[in-house]
This record gives structure tokens, C-alpha cells and sequence, in this order.
């Protein structure tokens, strides 16, 4: 048992000489004025890379250069000022992980209403969903994220989300997110989507490529994921209760809109440097 303790206060001790480290490098650049500096939200940063400071470092200056780039992609607001597009299913974060302990989330094209909803209005609430799982738990960082795009009967207005200048935003922004890495487990394939990567394919950075799966059936996918915890509608047998999904989220509301104030506070000091 002292074996154990010894080395979990080592650990704690290696953690906090880290984030110091961290929060001189970040308090050394001017560009990053007005940035969260509380512990847990630079630990997000070190987790997602597997605690090298440096690459810690350039995540998280990347991350908040494109608040600055692309400040439309960075929401002010929580799962409770959009509770009309949670409730449509769009993207949910299921309850359980894949095979690596990666959260998993589901994208479904076909639930949305492209006529009232913008590309950025998805990538706002992507970020809520994002917040949700860090803000509490930054370790969770290490171990990436699973993402699931369902393209079952998806329309030209996704295609239209697809756009060159919403592609490079969209990667950009995921390149930089504090997670180690996001696997992408493409189902329910139409032709329609099979043209549109083709077009785009030459956009993709090849780390990116490397994390896509196309799915032909569920066996390949159940590879990845656990059929007991994925619904019915992917080979599962997990019961998904969606109305305890939402509440779990805006549950957490407050605590998410605390989290976003270093993005309120960058986006007032850059409205004031103009």
C-alpha cells in the first residue's frame, strides 16, 4: 500500500509541475491574453497529449487562434438556449464508450431542418456536447472521441454544409480540439455521400484519413463498439432513453456556460483591439 501511495503523490506531483509549466508558456504569449488558466481546463491540453508540454502547448494556442479565425464556430451559450435542435436527435452523446473508453456520439444529417438551421449552429452545439464531456472530467481528453455519422437518408443540404470554406473551418477547429484523436465511423453510405468524399478527400490531412471507417454492415463496426451499448438501430441491444440524455445536458448548463467565459472574455478583448 505505501508502494501505491507513494507513487499516486508522485503522480499528482508530476501533474501539477505540467500545468505550471503550461500556464508560463501560455502566460508568456500576448496573443493569449484573457485565456482560462484554472487547472482543469489546461489539463485537457496535457491529457490530450498524453502530457507533452510542448504539444500542449501549440493545442492549445491553435485552439484559441481559431476563436479569433472563426469566432461563429465558438458558442456563448448553453444546451439550454438550444434545446429545440438537442431534442430533434441530431448529434447525442450515447451513455456508454467504445472499445478504447472513448465517449461516442451519433450524428444523424436527416434530423435536421436545413432551411432553419446553419452549418455553424451544428458546430455550436458539437461544442456544447464536447464541453460537456470535459468540463468536469479533462482525463477524458486522453482517450479521444468516437464518432458515429449516420448517413441514412441524408439531403443535398448537407451536401451544402460541405462546402470548401465550411470544410476547412470544420477541420481546422477539429485539429485542434483537446482530445487525442477522433475516430470517425461512417454508416448507412449512399452514393450521394460515396460523390461528396470523393470530392473532399483530397482536403483531408492524412491523420485525419487514418481515423475514418466506412461500415458495410454491423459486425465491422461492432469491432469498434460494443453492440450492448449502441441502439437497436446500429446492431445493438442498448435501450436509448433520450428524454435522460437531454436532462443530463442541461443539467450541466451552468457549468458549461462558466467554462465558455474564457471565450466571452477573447472575444470582448479582440472587439476592443479593433
Amino acid at each position: 500500500m505505501m508502494a501505491s501511495t507513494v507513487g499516486t503523490v508522485n503522480e499528482n506531483e508530476t501533474i501539477l509541475i505540467c500545468i505550471s509549466k503550461l500556464r508560463k508558456l501560455i502566460e508568456g504569449l500576448e496573443i493569449l491574453e484573457n485565456v482560462n488558466l484554472e487547472d482543469k481546463y489546461i489539463l485537457r491540453f496535457l491529457y490530450s497529449t498524453s502530457f507533452n508540454i510542448d504539444e500542449a502547448f501549440n493545442r492549445f494556442k491553435g485552439y484559441h487562434e481559431n476563436v479569433r479565425r472563426y469566432p461563429q464556430l465558438y458558442p456563448l451559450t448553453g444546451p439550454l438556449d438550444r434545446r429545440p435542435i438537442i431534442e430533434r436527435n441530431i448529434s447525442t452523446l450515447l451513455p456508454d464508450c467504445d472499445r478504447s473508453e472513448r465517449p461516442i456520439f451519433i450524428f444523424k444529417p436527416r434530423n435536421t431542418n436545413y432551411s432553419q438551421m446553419k452549418f455553424t449552429e451544428q458546430a455550436a452545439l458539437d461544442d456544447n456536447l464536447f464541453e460537456y464531456v470535459l468540463v468536469h472530467n479533462p482525463e477524458i481528453a486522453e482517450k479521444g472521441i468516437c464518432y458515429i455519422l449516420d448517413a441514412k437518408d441524408h439531403s443535398y443540404g448537407f451536401m451544402r454544409w460541405l462546402s470548401v470554406a465550411n470544410m476547412n473551418m470544420g477541420l481546422n477547429k477539429l485539429n485542434y480540439l483537446p482530445f487525442k484523436d477522433f475516430v470517425c465511423h461512417v454508416v448507412n453510405q449512399t452514393n450521394l455521400l460515396k460523390i461528396s468524399i470523393k470530392v473532399f478527400w483530397p482536403l483531408i490531412p492524412e491523420s485525419s484519413k487514418k481515423n475514418l471507417r466506412f461500415h458495410a454492415d454491423w459486425a465491422s463496426l461492432h469491432e469498434h463498439i460494443d453492440p450492448e451499448v449502441l441502439p437497436k438501430e446500429y446492431g445493438g441491444t442498448k435501450e436509448i432513453d433520450y428524454e435522460t440524455i437531454h436532462k443530463s445536458y442541461y443539467d450541466m448548463h451552468d457549468d458549461i456556460l462558466r467554462s465558455y467565459r474564457n471565450i466571452r472574455q477573447r472575444k470582448k478583448s479582440l472587439e476592443k483591439s479593433k
